[in-house]
Parts: C-alpha cells; sequence; structure tokens
C-alpha cells in the first residue's frame, strides 16, 4: 500500500485482502 493512493483504494486492498468471501468471483480465482 503506497501512501499515495487515496483511501477508498486502500479500503478496497485491505477488504479484498482480509475479506475474500465478499467476492465470490475471486473465491472461484483461488
Amino acid at each position: 500500500i503506497q501512501l499515495g493512493e487515496h483511501p477508498r483504494n486502500i479500503q478496497r486492498k485491505l477488504l479484498n485482502f482480509i475479506s475474500p468471501s465478499s467476492r465470490p468471483k475471486e473465491k472461484k480465482q483461488e
């Protein structure tokens, strides 16, 4: 995570990293 990124992008990365269950598409990829 870079300091120059927007807080929304950071939230997306955190949610996508800690909560992959939120996106079933990514679960299928795994």
